[in-house]
């Protein structure tokens, strides 16, 4: 008789099975299964006993048995009925993983669809936008830049009093003229304003160095 026995320690190993079961009769064999990459022990095996008495004593007396704080399970390996019972349970898990399936696909092509409908709605959308929105009025900037830079001329003149101040020299009542030379000559800025006729930030430094 075949005797299936599980749920014991990776440690334990066939001799001591077979010892354990050689106390109740004669044992034919004794087989673990072990794990194919590891080589370990996977917690179960069979053992084989000829005598159909001495087996039913071995099942009785071991099963439940506690080795090293695990109780073991030892019952008869022929289970014809169980495998069946398994057989229509896995075709049960087949066809319930199916149907799972077809509902994610389902879903899945109705979220592509709505996302393509909101990708056509937005360009379209995008479309509509005028042009002029997007241009770039570059006298704006020009008229702009012009004002910070006599803003920043303002403040330097002003750096300048508080310094005298500070080291203790009285500020003159006239008028400071900010001395300083540019980045760029006169020729520079006639350059760029034959370049860039309409830039009014090239035309007003132009006229600010002929003044000078």
């Amino acid at each position: 008789m075949k005797i299936y026995i599980g749920n014991f320690v990776d440690r334990i190993t066939e001799d001591t099975i077979r010892k354990m079961f050689e106390a109740f009769g004669h044992v034919e064999s004794v087989k673990i299964i072990k794990d194919r990459f590891s080589g370990r022990s996977r917690g179960y095996g069979f053992v084989e006993m000829p005598s159909n008495a001495e087996a039913d004593q071995a099942i009785k007396a071991l099963n439940g048995d506690i080795v090293e704080k695990k109780p073991m399970k030892v019952n008869h390996a022929d289970s014809g009925g169980k495998k069946k019972k398994k057989k229509k349970s896995s075709s049960k898990k087949k066809k319930s993983s199916s149907k799972k399936k077809k509902k994610k696909k389902r879903k899945k092509k109705k979220t592509s669809d709505e996302e393509d409908s909101g990708s056509s709605k937005s360009s379209s959308q995008t479309e509509k936008v005028p042009n002029s929105v997007n241009r770039v009025n570059t006298a704006a900037y020009a008229d702009e830049l012009f004002n910070l830079t006599g803003e920043l001329e303002a403040s330097n003149k002003e750096l300048a009093r508080a310094t005298r101040y500070f080291y203790q020299e009285e500020p003159k009542k006239a008028p400071v003229t900010f001395d300083s030379k540019p980045y760029f000559t006169t020729e520079d800025f006639e350059k760029e304003s034959r370049m860039n006729p309409d830039n009014l930030y090239v035309q007003r430094q132009l006229g600010m160095h002929y003044q000078l």
